[in-house]
């Protein structure tokens, strides 16, 4: 598959694919992931299918059959790796975090200090908050869901951050 163009996802960030059908699923997913939509995963299945070198796809595509089937995890984690020689600053960023989370040597702490420098560089990665939200749900740990809330609060307009809003009441 060619290398693909540089695309920006819903939320400005800078990803590569060749395909505009990757792209279409990347966006379904994103919309249905942020309204616990149903169809999340055939989306995002979709678009690693679609462009089997995006590594944006390949690592959502990971992240959501993970907690499932760790070896498909583990294969769509290496898609990703295979392609991060032509990956966006952004994509690497994602495949820190989610290594961590998903990797071999998976380990809670170092996947949410990871979550953090992802949100530093990328505030407006809505799609890492609410994973990283939901990571700290999972560990029991809301103070540190806070702390990710109050790090990329700044960067949203009052019409633009109903979920920032919604996850801070929590």
């Amino acid at each position: 598959m060619a290398e693909g163009e540089v695309r920006r996802d819903m939320w400005g960030q800078e990803y590569r694919t060749a395909s505009a059908d990757c792209a279409a699923a990347l966006d379904d997913y994103y919309a249905q992931t942020m309204s616990f939509g149903r169809g999340r995963g055939r989306a995002v299945l979709r678009a690693a299918a679609a462009d089997p070198a995006c590594a944006l796809a390949a690592l959502h595509a990971a992240h959501f059959v993970g907690p499932r089937d760790r070896a498909g995890a583990a294969a769509f984690l290496a898609a990703a790796a295979d392609s991060k020689g032509k990956a966006t600053g952004y994509e690497r960023a994602v495949f820190r975090a989610l290594s961590a989370l998903l990797g071999e040597d998976r380990d809670t702490e170092v996947a949410i200090d990871r979550h953090f420098q992802l949100l530093k560089e990328f505030p407006r990665d809505l799609m890492s908050l609410k994973r990283a939200q939901l990571l700290c749900f999972y560990v029991g740990r809301p103070d540190t869901s806070l702390k990710f809330v109050q790090q990329v609060s700044s960067v949203f307009t009052t019409k633009r951050c109903d979920f920032v809003l919604t996850i801070s009441i929590f």
